[in-house]
């Protein structure tokens, strides 16, 4: 299977080459995905500032990939999967 670095406009991980995701085959995982703002360059002092800038990001990473949010699972702190039970992952 061939691996695909998946990066995105305005957003990176402190200019370091660490790209937002990769897909390998139909697996996408993402690096740690944080609410920058990209006009300027800096976390927004306010949560919810931050918590739609974040998910903006994931929803263009994963735009970037060919998936979308739809489609996540999601690894959990402490280990465990949670899985999308509407979605068929057999395909």
């Amino acid at each position: 299977m061939t691996r695909r670095s998946i990066h995105i406009e305005g957003f990176d991980h402190g200019g370091q080459p660490i790209p937002a995701a990769c897909r390998v085959g139909n697996i996408v995982m993402t690096g740690g995905v944080y609410g920058l703002d990209s006009a300027t360059g800096q976390l927004p002092d306010d949560v919810t500032a931050q918590t739609r800038l974040m998910f903006a990001h994931l929803n263009d990473i994963l735009s970037a990939a060919g998936t979308n949010l739809d489609e996540v699972s999601m690894q959990r702190r402490g280990g465990g999967w949670r899985v999308n039970p509407e979605r068929s992952h057999a395909d």
